[in-house]
């Protein structure tokens, strides 16, 4: 580069003083003849070195930048593999026939394998608890080209199962996205809303629990035109059990009251705790005679059963039949009352 500089300062300074000796030596018509054809020549040639003195520095700046960038593009691919694979978030590729292409560590550990190598093996769809759930997601991507937080039932490899939270996009037959293990939210849940609609001690469902499924169940009866009984019962006698015998033994009685009425009577009816020792069963399609035949085998088996503390118990039983267009309150009131006839009666009876 300084050679050439050299070079071209030389030839400046030549043409300088050969156009001071033409000046000096020749006529007029010859300095104009070499004026026209030198200067044009000597111009071209210094604007030429200037040029390409200028395009070289240009190409030294941008091989710069282009270097910089490419620094600034690894850096940033390093930084993006790197919260990839330390997103607690789980990532996934995979074909739409179910190969996996790639998952992040987090999903491997979420899926219970030990590494990529090994869940490569695997077709993600056996992963499936239920095969439905995954062709309805595909279905899903197929026609939308997407789906955001949908719920999935998955298998680990050790066949433990995990609801997982899904959000995928498709490009051909490939399917890219993110899942989130919300299995320990989902627990949590049940478990908070077990503690609002169940009571604690018999693990039955709680009054406030009943009152809304009783409200859903005569609006059935009205649309559907279907009977509805209502069963209400208390244990006779049962604070001489909690005097004489202490609370807990009075909890081992209602809990095991519970249990007896629980295998006898029906999945579609329900049993709540109304409050204390008295309890509520609502059977919805249910016929007056089986009613009444119900609540009759429930006291004989109580009345047989031998308690903690070798006690024997009884219990009295109310019942109403929903009268169409019936009040709620008026419905419960009319059990109530027919539970009052049975304790004024004698008790261990069931009166309609």
């Amino acid at each position: 580069m300084l050679l050439k500089k050299i070079l071209a300062a030389m030839f400046i300074t030549l043409f300088a003083v050969i156009l001071f000796y033409i000046c000096y030596t020749s006529t007029e018509n010859s300095l104009l003849l070499y004026a026209v054809i030198i200067v044009p020549i000597a111009s071209i040639a210094t604007y030429f070195l200037i040029t390409k003195s200028f395009q070289k520095r240009k190409s030294i700046e941008y091989i710069k930048e282009d270097s910089s960038e490419i620094k600034e593009f690894e850096i940033s691919q390093k930084e993006y593999r790197s919260l990839v694979e330390n997103s607690q978030v789980g990532i996934f590729t995979t074909t739409i026939d179910g190969e996996v292409l790639y998952v992040n560590d987090s999903l491997i550990k979420i899926m219970g394998y030990e590494s990529l190598d090994e869940l490569k093996n695997k077709n993600i769809i056996n992963a499936y608890k239920e095969p439905a759930q995954r062709a309805s997601f595909v279905s899903q991507l197929k026609e939308h080209g997407r789906v955001d937080n949908i719920e999935m039932n998955l298998l680990t490899k050790n066949k433990e199962q995990r609801v997982i939270q899904i959000s995928a996009h498709i490009e051909g037959n490939i399917i890219s996205g993110t899942c989130l293990d919300i299995t320990k939210r989902i627990e949590m849940e049940k478990n908070l809303e077990k503690l609002a609609t169940t009571d604690k001690l018999t693990g039955i469902y709680n009054r406030h629990k009943f009152d809304e499924i009783f409200k859903a169940e005569i609006g059935r009866a009205l649309r559907y035109k279907t009977p509805l009984v209502l069963i209400m019962f208390d244990i006779d006698h049962f604070k001489d059990v909690n005097d004489n015998y202490g609370h807990n033994v009075g909890d081992e009685v209602l809990q095991a009251i519970t249990d007896i009425v629980k295998s006898n009577i029906r999945d579609t009816d329900i049993f709540a705790r109304w409050g204390g020792e008295e309890f509520v069963i609502l059977s919805p399609q249910t016929k007056r005679e089986s009613a009444i035949a119900l609540a009759q085998k429930l006291r004989k088996a109580i009345e047989s059963f031998l308690f903690v503390q070798k006690l024997t118990l009884t219990c009295s039983f109310g019942m109403a039949f929903y009268k169409e267009n019936e009040s709620r309150d008026n419905f419960i009131k009319t059990a109530d009352d027919a539970l009052y006839r049975a304790k004024k009666q004698g008790r261990n009876r069931v009166v309609t």
